[in-house]
């Protein structure tokens, strides 16, 4: 006589979590406290990326929602014009950081807000000299 497993049920019983649930939700909380990285505004939303890096295997899974590891705190209007008003890509690249290499780095040091706010500021400082060298490029173009 054959004994089967008990079948494994696909809903998570009410009131458990579902596996490494806590942790991702903690991080979302935790991006919720930090700054904008596009302006420095608070408070913040925790903002999925959503553009593909195969050179890290993240691809862009046809309209769902990506993983929580790829969030950047984003204030109200700068998230409202990463999905609006512009797409994805072309805020980013105004921007000229990668926000992919960004939700990464946070992610690697979710809880420690001190390294976070270091990230945060060399993302600031790479979108100054990304504005300096646009507008230079103005200048001599001109």
């Amino acid at each position: 006589m054959t004994r089967f497993l008990p079948r494994i049920a696909r809903d998570v019983p009410k009131g458990q979590r579902k596996p490494r649930e806590g942790l991702r939700s903690k991080h979302r909380q935790w991006v919720k406290t930090l700054p904008c990285v596009a302006c420095g505004g608070m408070p913040c939303d925790p903002a999925h990326v959503r553009m593909s890096r195969a050179d890290l295997g993240k691809f862009n899974t046809g309209g769902r929602k990506p993983d929580d590891k790829y969030i950047v705190p984003l204030c109200r209007r700068c998230h409202d014009r990463q999905h609006d008003k512009e797409a994805e890509r072309p805020f980013w690249a105004r921007l000229g950081i990668d926000p992919v290499d960004v939700s990464l780095r946070l992610w690697a040091i979710t809880g420690d807000t001190e390294q976070a706010l270091r990230a945060i500021e060399r993302a600031h400082q790479a979108i100054a000299l990304h504005h300096t060298a646009r507008a230079n490029e103005l200048r001599a173009g001109a």
